[in-house]
């Protein structure tokens, strides 16, 4: 008899974990990644990447690492202007990308010359395959 109801608590105990983490493991957010370097191939260190939305008012920075790498994590779906600029060059901007819940973009960026008040509108179009993921 106790045999009998220690598995029913233990059944419960676990219905009960199921119930209330329902969303874990689900992914409701996008990420970005990517390297940053100049003409030479060199990676630039501190460069401001900075990840906003108009429509939301959504917006989050961060800088490149020593290897010219850099991540923003945990950003809502929706559109997005990515800009990505350094001190000694021009400013590379990413209008309209459009991020979706589960993605994971590279964006890898060569810096031109110049000064950040020259911006290079870079657009992108969607890939045709999808090479980071084996999702279809």
């Amino acid at each position: 008899m106790l045999n009998r109801t220690v598995q029913v608590c233990a059944v419960l105990l676990v219905l009960c974990f199921l119930v209330a983490f329902p969303t874990a493991g689900q992914v409701t957010t996008a990420d970005i990644s990517g390297h940053v370097s100049d003409p030479k191939g060199l990676a630039v260190l501190g460069a401001r990447i900075r990840v906003a939305s108009a429509a939301t008012g959504f917006a989050r920075e961060t800088t490149t690492l020593e290897t010219g790498d850099f991540a923003v994590n945990k950003i809502p779906p929706g559109n997005y202007k990515i800009t990505i600029e350094q001190q000694g060059f021009q400013t590379a901007v990413f209008e309209s990308v459009e991020l979706v819940v589960g993605e994971n973009r590279t964006f890898d960026v060569t810096l031109k010359i110049g000064s950040s008040s020259q911006t290079v509108l870079i657009t992108e179009e969607a890939p045709l395959v999808e090479t980071t993921s084996s999702e279809i």
